[in-house]
């Protein structure tokens, strides 16, 4: 096909992309947190001292400036999953107005065909 591509010759490869994407999908709703094991079975302590380990643990995080932070914010486990969201949405925002300039520059700055510009996506 070379460089020149059309619409009609493009839409197989983009419906392709979309139908590998419902197996990941469907997958997905599959988790289920009632598998996943209980916060006092993931301590993997070898040295069977689970105190020690506790008694070092806490004096860290009474002593970390981050944990110090997030106290002071009132922030618990439960808000874990809307700060991700949230740091997540700010870097697709921010990415979503950068990277689809990238194939301009790569075109018009360094002079690549578009095979090679999809070749550097797709590394």
């Amino acid at each position: 096909y070379g460089d020149d591509w059309t619409f009609e010759q493009m839409k197989p490869v983009f419906l392709a992309g979309l139908i590998l994407e419902i197996p990941p999908g469907l997958l997905i709703f599959g988790l289920r947190d009632d598998l996943a094991l209980p916060e006092s079975e993931e301590d993997d302590n070898p040295n069977g001292d689970g105190e020690a380990c506790e008694a070092q643990i806490s004096q860290l995080e009474s002593e970390s400036f981050s944990y110090r932070m997030v106290k002071s914010l009132g922030l618990t486990k439960a808000s874990i999953p809307y700060i991700l969201f949230c740091s997540d949405l700010l870097v697709a925002l921010g990415s979503g107005m950068t990277v689809k300039f990238f194939p301009l520059f790569f075109k018009n700055e360094i002079e690549l065909s578009p095979s090679g510009v999809q070749g550097i996506y797709m590394a």
